[in-house]
């Protein structure tokens, strides 16, 4: 994490900065040239997550399966990327609502349904037994 700070001036030739790492606060106070004169603070300012729009109302049956899985979502098509437990993308397919995905040539575990669609995603879990 990183946090900048600048010294306020008391003329427009001043155009100190600097960065501050990690958690820390630094304190910087007294005479600089050019007219700086004051203090300085290093403010942490976080924002955690990315604004992502979410797919909604996403339905995969049954699960746990066997070997077929029925997907519904919102909108027409979408694009499913399946995904093993250690992040492999294993299977990229498009579907309509509505449509099976075969799993039956998978292995038993837990695989991560990547699923977009209109630019909204969703990430569900399906288990394999």
């Amino acid at each position: 994490m990183v946090g900048l700070y600048q010294w306020k001036c008391t003329n427009s030739r001043c155009n100190v900065t600097n960065v501050c790492t990690n958690s820390e606060r630094k304190l910087f106070s007294g005479n600089y040239k050019n007219g700086c004169v004051d203090t300085s603070v290093c403010v942490v300012v976080d924002k955690i997550g990315i604004d992502t729009k979410t797919l909604n109302n996403v339905s995969i049956l049954p699960n746990p399966t066997q070997a077929v899985v029925t997907i519904s979502f919102e909108g027409l098509t979408a694009t499913v990327a399946i995904i093993d437990v250690k992040g492999r993308l294993l299977k990229t397919v498009t579907v309509n609502s509505g449509d099976q995905i075969d799993l039956s040539n998978f292995e038993t575990g837990l695989y991560l349904f990547d699923i977009t669609s209109n630019s909204k995603r969703t990430i569900e879990r399906v288990i394999k037994n």
